[in-house]
């Protein structure tokens, strides 16, 4: 899905713009898959050896090929978040809807949104492809943003 390298570099940087300290610094990735976005974090300086990172995934197997190239990173096979940190992200992983019907999956969404907040002392960050979107691929979601950042504030 991200097949555009410098999409997703700038998809990270938007997110990990929220993020306003670095020492001592947790963080929640949840739908973390192969750890993009914690190599994009260690390459652009913006954690150190500090950082409480954890990467939740529902795939065993990419959790095991994440671990072994980070081994200091606690990987957790979950489909919710259970770890209260400073931070918590999702890149991609609400716009997989598979076989959910749209208000379904978004209800769904509302409900980790929900959880995250719940588990994120200063703040929450996540993307959403756009219902404006001229081209639409089934089995993805395109959001209202605005009726789901009602939601989120």
């Amino acid at each position: 899905m991200w097949s555009e390298e410098n999409a997703q570099k700038i998809r990270f940087e938007i997110l990990s713009s929220l993020i306003t300290k670095k020492e001592n610094l947790s963080i929640n990735d949840f739908g973390c898959g192969f750890g993009a976005f914690y190599d994009f974090l260690i390459e652009k300086n913006i954690i150190d050896d500090t950082t409480t990172y954890y990467g939740y995934d529902i795939s065993y197997k990419i959790l095991k090929d994440f671990k072994q190239r980070h081994e200091n990173v606690t990987t957790i096979l979950n489909n919710k978040v259970k770890t209260l940190c400073d931070y918590s992200f999702v890149s991609g992983t609400f716009n997989l809807k598979l076989d959910c019907y749209d208000e379904e999956w978004k209800d769904i969404i509302k409900d980790y949104i929900f959880n995250l907040y719940e588990h994120s002392k200063i703040g929450v960050g996540f993307n959403l492809l756009s219902s404006m979107s001229d081209k639409k691929q089934n089995g993805l979601f395109y959001a209202d943003k605005s009726e789901i950042f009602d939601y989120s504030v």
